[in-house]
């Protein structure tokens, strides 16, 4: 088994991103990324605001008590509903939230509107048996 496995190792292949799929993406470019990334409290606050917050954070980072850092202190928020139950009203809707492609080319294509009733349906499962 450990032979088996000891191949994938050394894999040398790499797989380059189609040219659609790289200008949609949300990082053009890499070197820019990590220069904004040397002031990490600004960084990730200007990430932050991309999502929906219940309450907002009163502190980016709290080192305070490091190596136990906490971050976002006393913001509230829900990333199930900022990943998919704020686009149900938008026209993101019918949008794909999630593209599956195998091995064999075969691709599966899910809305954000069909991920969130998936979502809730197994949501209404969990709370079902007590979870």
């Amino acid at each position: 088994m450990v032979r088996d496995t000891a191949v994938l190792l050394d894999e040398k292949r790499v797989f380059e991103p189609k040219k659609e799929i790289l200008e949609r993406a949300h990082v053009k470019n890499w070197e820019e990324e990590i220069e904004k990334g040397k002031d990490l409290e600004k960084y990730w606050s200007e990430k932050a605001e991309q999502f929906e917050w219940f309450q907002k954070w009163d502190k980016v980072l709290d080192d305070d008590n490091k190596p136990f850092y906490k971050w976002f202190t006393g913001g509230k928020i829900n990333l199930a509903y900022n990943a998919v139950d704020r686009w149900i009203e938008t026209e993101k809707r019918n949008q794909v939230a999630i593209l599956y492609i195998n091995e064999r080319g075969e691709e599966k294509k899910i809305t954000y509107y069909e991920l969130y009733i998936q979502v809730n349906k197994l949501a209404n499962a969990l709370k079902n048996l007590g979870v």
